[in-house]
């Protein structure tokens, strides 16, 4: 029987879940794995590690809308059922909708291979995002419940995603993020992508991922008014690229922001800038095991979050009840390895951004905390779940 078995994802764009592919790819490969890197889609945003040529099923197809991508789904299946059968795959690992779609579907295609599909984001938010989500949110009761294995990469995920497929929580694994610490502290010393985001010598407040309302930029833009008012030498550097970049910038413009709000696009090395940051920042509405947190501690960046599905409770409360989030009004929760505030609320997430920039030995403390914390979420840690699921007769 062969011992190669694939991961499979839409594209290797400028996304969180791409990141973890390839952390799981590298990690595997350095173990001595077979592994191919199978993507729908030839975007490429990240350098790939040593060894790793990615396999394209599909053409140039990023720039379809949502629902063109969904009509591809039957070809991309049974491309993806002809590979399995050349290669011999005895398991396919697919990661993201659409590539966990065309994985279940490939068996309609004449595919043998075990299929094992990972979630990486809340389904429920695909009801309220047009017909393309509520597509999706179809697709994903039909077909996520025919893979032989279900992954989420959080223990709230896990529970709402078996509620939403109505499944047994027992059907669902749970296994964290990967993360590549070692690189990430290399990233941090590396000379940067590109120049320095602010004026030299001053503090900032950091954020990053794509610009999309789930993000929820402009409530950190609202909440950093007032500190920018009061602290002349603090501004806010916000990483990423996406289609909220015009009305953010409007935003921080009204707000007479424009030279203390710095949007300076996407970067395949953030490390140095987040490296230097006083605080990072998410403000997420959702999320599914937010990377950057993680990315943050790492490199001892004191974390301020919302405490949103899921993740950042998991992650920087760990010995409270993962069941529970704060609400608009409950202020500022005082984490083992950060702070948490509620979504949606401007007043406590500028408390906290005060309380970080403000008192040294608070922001000292997390500091300290964040790497050891980090460290548990390692590719050498996370990865040994990974390696049972996809080998099970050597576990």
């Amino acid at each position: 029987m062969s011992d190669t078995v694939a991961l499979l994802v839409n594209a290797l764009g400028p996304g969180g879940a791409e990141r973890v592919v390839l952390t799981i790819c590298d990690e595997l490969a350095r173990r001595g794995r077979h592994v191919d890197l199978v993507c729908l889609e030839p975007q490429i945003a990240y350098d790939l590690p040593a060894g790793i040529v990615p396999v394209i099923l599909g053409g140039t197809s990023t720039r379809r809308g949502g629902l063109s991508k969904l009509l591809a789904l039957p070809v991309l299946a049974h491309r993806l059922a002809e590979l399995s059968q050349e290669r011999g795959y005895r398991i396919v690992q697919s990661h993201l909708f659409r590539a966990n779609y065309v994985n279940v579907l490939s068996r309609k295609c004449g595919a043998t291979h075990g299929v094992q599909i990972v979630n990486h984001t809340k389904l429920e938010r695909l009801l309220t995002e047009g017909l393309a989500g509520r597509v999706n949110a179809y697709l994903a009761r039909r077909l996520y419940p025919r893979a032989d294995s279900i992954v989420a990469i959080s223990r709230r995920m896990a529970a709402d995603l078996a509620r939403f497929l109505r499944l047994s929580e027992s059907r669902i694994l749970t296994i964290h993020n990967p993360y590549d610490i070692q690189k990430v502290r290399e990233g941090a010393a590396a000379p940067s992508d590109g120049a320095m985001p602010t004026r030299p010598g001053r503090r900032f407040i950091m954020a990053m991922g794509r610009l999309v309302p789930l993000k929820r930029f402009e409530d950190l833009i609202a909440a950093f008014a007032p500190v920018a008012a009061t602290r002349p030498d603090v501004d806010l550097v916000i990483l990423g690229e996406g289609p909220e970049r015009g009305r953010l910038e409007t935003q921080a413009a009204a707000m007479g922001l424009t030279d203390r709000v710095y949007m300076p696009g996407f970067s395949a090395n953030p490390y140095g800038v987040l490296n230097l940051a006083s605080v990072f920042a998410l403000t997420s509405e959702t999320e599914g095991f937010p990377n950057a947190i993680i990315e943050a501690l790492a490199l001892g960046t004191p974390v301020i979050s919302t405490d949103c599905i899921s993740g950042p409770r998991e992650i920087l409360a760990p010995g409270s009840d993962w069941r529970n989030n704060l609400a608009v009004g409950d202020g500022i929760e005082d984490a083992a390895f950060g702070l948490l505030v509620p979504v949606g609320d401007i007043k406590a997430l500028t408390e906290g951004l005060v309380r970080v920039l403000d008192d040294s030995d608070s922001a000292a403390s997390l500091s300290g905390v964040g790497p050891g914390r980090a460290s548990e979420f390692s590719a050498g840690v996370i990865v040994d779940a990974y390696e049972r699921l996809l080998f099970p007769e050597e576990s």
